[in-house]
């Protein structure tokens, strides 16, 4: 009786065993198969590439949003690059301004593709305002390419007379509200001093 239990029980797990082993064949043909009509140059290539580009775009931008900072870590590490020039000259840090009043033009001139001072902004504040247009990805070098636009206003405002360093070094501001706006083509920075 023992005997012919262990035989049931034997057979059962040389089944599941065999049954593994044809479902893992399967699976690495497949495998095989899907990664050979990738690469492999032929005429379904494009159909492949089409079937393919899904996933592909999926993975590209989940790679690209785990580079991402975070819209708040971007005004932050713009406030610091403010503070340091503004210490660099002897002046005091700014705080951040609750005011969402750049942060809203900024929205607005990002979805309205325009490019000009706010006209709404109240006469005791002063604007900064900057953009960069690129064919590429902003969100995972965003804060490299703000470094650059508050670079262009703090260093190569003399070429243009804008006023823009005048305001990141005035001494009597002491806030500043900044807003940041950006899609795949298009990087707004404003900066509104009080």
């Amino acid at each position: 009786m023992n005997t012919s239990k262990q035989k049931s029980e034997f057979h059962r797990y040389k089944v599941r065993n065999s049954m593994r082993k044809y479902f893992l064949a399967i699976f690495s043909i497949i495998t095989i198969l899907m990664i050979g009509l990738y690469y492999y140059p032929n005429p379904f290539k494009n159909h492949v590439d089409n079937m393919f580009s899904p996933i592909r775009s999926l993975i590209d931008n989940v790679y690209a949003r785990s580079l991402e900072p975070s819209h708040e870590e971007l005004i932050e590490y713009t406030l610091i690059l403010i503070n340091q020039d503004r210490v660099k000259k002897g002046l005091s840090n700014l705080t951040l301004d609750t005011n969402l009043i750049a942060q809203e033009y900024a929205d607005y001139i990002l979805d309205n593709n325009v490019f000009e001072h706010n006209p709404n902004l109240p006469k005791s504040m002063a604007e900064n305002i900057a953009k960069m247009y690129s064919s590429g990805w902003f969100r995972a070098y965003a804060k490299k390419d703000i470094e650059e636009l508050h670079y262009s206003m703090m260093y190569n405002d003399a070429e243009l007379n804008r006023g823009y360093r005048d305001n990141i070094l005035n001494p009597s501001f002491t806030r500043v509200s900044i807003g940041i706006a950006y899609d795949v083509n298009s990087l707004y920075l404003i900066q509104d001093f009080s």
